[in-house]
C-alpha cells in the first residue's frame, strides 16, 4: 500500500505502540489495516433521496449527520481504492450527481432525513442565488 493510508497507519501504529511499550516488529499491520476498514465500513450511508441513489461514508456517527462532505469523501475514496475500488466509484458517482455545469461539486450534500421545510431552510442558508431563496420563501413562509 502506498500514499496517505500508509502514512496514516504508520503514525497510528507508531504512536499506539510506542506509548504501550510494544515494539513495532511485534505489530500485525494487517490486523490494524483490517480494523481501520471495519471502522470505516460501519459509517456507510446509503439510500435514496430526491430520486437519486447515494452511497458514501461519514467520518463519525456521533459527530456528523448522514450528510456527505467533499473533503471527507475524497479521503475515503483514496482509502477504499486500496481495498475495494467499487466503494470509491460509488462514492464518486454519488458526489457527481450534483456537479454544476461549470464543473464545481458541492462541499456538502444534505442526504439526512429531514422534513421538506428543513431541507428548504438548508438550501436557503447555503444557496448562492436569489432565485432559490425567493422560491423557498414563497413555498414555506420562511421569513
Amino acid at each position: 500500500m502506498v500514499g496517505h493510508l500508509t502514512l496514516a497507519l504508520f503514525v497510528v501504529v507508531t504512536v499506539l505502540y510506542s506509548v504501550g511499550g510494544t515494539k513495532l516488529k511485534d505489530v500485525d499491520i494487517n490486523k490494524i489495516i483490517d480494523s481501520c476498514y471495519s471502522y470505516l465500513d460501519q459509517h456507510l450511508c446509503e439510500g435514496h433521496k430526491w430520486g437519486k441513489k447515494f452511497h458514501f461514508y461519514r467520518p463519525s456517527v456521533e459527530k456528523y449527520t448522514a450528510d456527505q462532505w467533499l473533503w471527507d469523501s475524497g479521503a475515503h475514496m483514496i482509502v477504499w481504492s486500496q481495498k475495494n475500488v467499487q466503494n470509491s466509484v460509488l462514492d464518486m458517482r454519488t458526489m457527481l450527481q450534483f456537479q454544476q455545469p461549470d464543473g464545481r461539486i458541492p462541499e456538502q450534500i444534505y442526504w439526512s432525513n429531514r422534513t421538506a421545510k428543513e431541507d428548504a431552510q438548508l438550501l436557503l442558508m447555503y444557496s448562492n442565488t436569489q432565485f432559490t431563496g425567493t422560491i423557498l420563501l414563497m413555498n414555506f413562509d420562511l421569513t
